[in-house]
Parts: structure tokens; C-alpha cells; sequence
């Protein structure tokens, strides 16, 4: 049975005040992933300050296969401006 999709509006619910939604609440989401390499279509990236690798540096990589949205910590040069 195939799980039901998760909102872009649940999941900022899910991860509390700390949390900012961009875009349409309404938004399904398929999954999650933390390997820009490994997104599919529809999936959430995780955008994270790795030990060696910032994941911002991959993020144009984790949209162009798919990616309806970023997933992004606190840290990471994603917030740099």
C-alpha cells in the first residue's frame, strides 16, 4: 500500500515554529532525500552543512532531477546571501 503524500503544509506543521513553508501549502511531497544523487521525482532535499560537503552545493543538482522543494538547515550557505 503506497503511503499517502505528505503536504508542504503538514510537513512545516511537523517541524514546529523553527520551520518556514515557500510555495503552496497544498504542495504533495513524495519523500525525502539527503543525496542530491538519489532524488526522484516529487521528493524533498535536504539541504544540510555535511563534515565535509555543504548540501547548497548540490541543490541545483536535487532540482533538476526532480526535487519539488528544499529542505533547508540553519548553517548552510543556502541562507548565505
Amino acid at each position: 500500500m503506497t503511503p499517502e503524500p505528505l503536504t508542504l503544509g503538514q510537513l512545516a506543521l511537523h517541524l514546529g515554529a523553527g520551520a518556514v513553508a515557500v510555495g503552496s501549502s497544498e504542495l504533495e511531497l513524495l519523500g525525502l532525500a539527503e543525496d542530491s544523487r538519489r532524488v526522484k521525482p516529487g521528493e524533498v532535499f535536504v539541504v544540510k552543512k555535511g563534515t565535509r560537503e555543504d548540501g547548497a552545493r548540490f541543490a541545483r543538482d536535487a532540482i533538476d532531477r526532480g526535487a519539488r522543494a528544499l529542505l533547508v538547515e540553519r548553517g548552510s550557505s543556502a541562507f548565505e546571501g
